[in-house]
């Protein structure tokens, strides 16, 4: 150990040996995990064995070739001896990624090496008996070979020739380790947002403020994470954002945002003991911000013990309401933003990020929720919309803002007033799923559309569907939307949230399908659950057992029931 730093120890063949070339997953984990401290200095190793073990046996017994039996005696053996070293000795296992066939083919042609065969298929067996053995051992697994297939584009994208990770597929790497970091039950927990920072006190030997009269605390290098995470989104599509760090800020109240108190010309403000000088959100640092909470639940609260109910179960991040979707339905009259002294009481409850919403339209809430010191404003169609006939220009607040969509055409009109989150709409408060489904089922189906489209074909589509063709390009090249995705909507229970995983999205937003069920608390983990493992239909039948009554719901056949989703284009 060096002084308090946890010591992360990378094990293992080419994949770890590259790890810390082009933008890789090892280099990218030491720039997110600079200069953060450990009082308890546990250490971390991270083991990825069986790309080469997968190769298929060469006739004349030589190679590297490991029959599978013997990978999993192998394997076993490394686990053992590593949980031996010390009772602080943490382990996460890599199991093995998948590969490009034909473009490893054209890579390793050779007049000098006899044909290397290498099947995906063989590295999917490889990766199911290295995950099996991890359950086994009750030892911390990344699944690879199913994560990196998750993305569309994984065989062009992931890869620098075929076998070896590019920069993006590094990118899926890390998010992984960091998805298994946070929620891995290990005290000192040793995801990065739980570690301190060295040498965190304010110094007037900082780099000095705009303003010339404060310094900036070393704290907000948080700043330096979410250009990662910006990067990971965007670096097919923009130059590096610049290195300004994200000021950190109190309104005085005890309540900490990651954006400080508000003013009518929507200039950021960096509040320390001393000054507030102004400085600048980029949008692509805001869709950073918004790629933090990928792979996550959002859950609705209205008090602050159920903001800490949310959190203790693994929320991501709370959306502080008045009243959730179902109350909004059965009540009626006219919905607006939250009271802010509530949102107030629930950011003091909470150490995740909390959003709250607006209504379509209605800048000046968002001017209000901005004040407060929420981490993102939703420009909801759950409100009653305050302007029919047009959105907010969130380009001038700094707050990030997520916006509902139904199809491709709506997300990238939100995306291009400055949504830096996109969520599909579904039908809030109904506690059914079919509209989220069919508007998830929409979006994705249109992007594999343009996916398989000519260019010279993108200038009629994009006018077809009424968005901006740039964003329509840069969608058809990323093969995605170009900000995250979540779902919204409906989503009751584990097996609604993983639907929308499997079905593609970024994560889900789950409003009154918790605190409307018979035991939110239990509800609330099993859907966190199914979102982190939602492509596992034992842990999924595990977390769906013995939940109590689930929210009764409404019937959308019923022609009487208000279509929130209809309530902007």
């Amino acid at each position: 150990m060096l002084g308090g730093r946890p010591v992360f120890v990378l094990f293992g063949s080419s994949i770890v040996q590259y790890s810390f070339s082009n933008g890789g997953w090892g280099a990218a984990l030491a720039d997110i995990y600079a200069r953060k401290d450990s009082p308890v200095q546990p250490s971390l190793v991270i083991v990825y064995f069986g790309g080469n073990d997968s190769i298929a046996a060469h006739s004349s017994g030589l190679g590297p070739h490991v029959p599978i039996d013997e990978y999993i005696d192998n394997m076993r053996k490394i686990a053992a001896h590593l949980k031996s070293l010390s009772e602080k000795t943490r382990v996460i296992f890599l199991s093995c990624p998948p590969l490009n066939e034909e473009m490893l083919r054209a890579s390793t042609s050779s007049t000098i090496l006899s044909e290397i065969v290498r099947t995906n298929e063989t590295c999917r067996l490889y990766s199911d008996a290295c995950v099996a053995l991890c359950k086994e051992m009750n030892l911390k697994v990344v699944d690879l070979w199913h994560a990196m297939q998750r993305r569309e584009d994984w065989m062009t994208a992931c890869f620098t020739d075929g076998l070896h990770l590019s920069e993006e597929g590094s990118n899926i790497v890390v998010e992984e380790i960091l998805k298994v970091l946070k929620e891995a039950d290990w005290d000192p927990c040793l995801h990065w947002k739980a570690l301190p920072t060295e040498f965190a006190e304010d110094s007037p030997y900082d780099l000095v403020s705009s303003s010339g009269d404060a310094t900036l605390a070393h704290q907000l290098s948080i700043s330096w994470s979410c250009i990662w995470m910006e990067r990971n989104a965007n670096q097919s599509r923009s130059p590096p954002i610049p290195l300004n760090p994200i000021p950190m800020a109190s309104d005085g109240t005890g309540v900490v945002a990651l954006y400080g108190g508000g003013s009518g010309n929507n200039k950021v403000k960096v509040v320390d003991a001393s000054s507030k000088a102004p400085a600048a959100a980029t949008f692509s640092v805001k869709v950073g911000l918004a790629q933090m909470l990928r792979g996550g639940v959002i859950m609705d609260v209205v008090t602050p013990e159920q903001a800490r109910l949310a959190e203790e179960a693994g929320a991501c991040a709370v959306m502080a309401l008045e009243r959730v979707p179902a109350d909004i339905r059965a009540q009626g009259g006219v919905a607006r933003m939250s009271d802010p002294g509530l949102i107030r009481d629930i950011k003091r409850a909470v150490t995740i990020p909390v959003m709250a919403k607006a209504r379509i339209g209605h800048f000046v809430e968002a001017q209000i929720l901005e004040a407060v010191g929420v981490d993102y404003v939703d420009e909801s169609e759950v409100l009653t919309p305050a302007d029919d006939a047009h959105h907010i220009n969130k380009h001038n607040f700094r707050v990030p803002f997520v916006c509902g969509c139904r199809d491709l055409g709506e997300a990238l009109r939100r995306v291009r007033e400055g949504a830096a989150m996109i969520r599909t709409k579904g039908e809030a408060g109904t506690g059914n799923v079919v509209e989220a489904v069919r508007h998830v089922r929409s979006v994705m189906g249109d992007v594999r559309a343009l996916r398989n489209m000519d260019d010279d074909e993108v200038f009629a589509y994009a006018k077809r569907i009424a968005a901006p063709y740039d964003l329509v390009m840069q969608t058809k090249q990323l093969g995605r939307l170009p900000v995250v995705q979540f779902a919204a909507g409906g989503v009751a229970t584990p097996a609604d949230a993983a639907l929308m995983m499997q079905l593609g999205c970024d994560g889900v937003f789950v409003g009154s399908g918790i605190f409307k069920s018979g035991d939110p608390a239990r509800r609330a983990r099993a859907i966190v659950q199914a979102v982190t493992h939602y492509s596992d239909p034992e842990i999924l039948a595990d977390v769906s057992a013995g939940l109590g009554e689930a929210m009764v719901g409404i019937n959308l056949s019923d022609p009487k029931v208000e279509r929130y989703a209809a309530r902007s284009e």
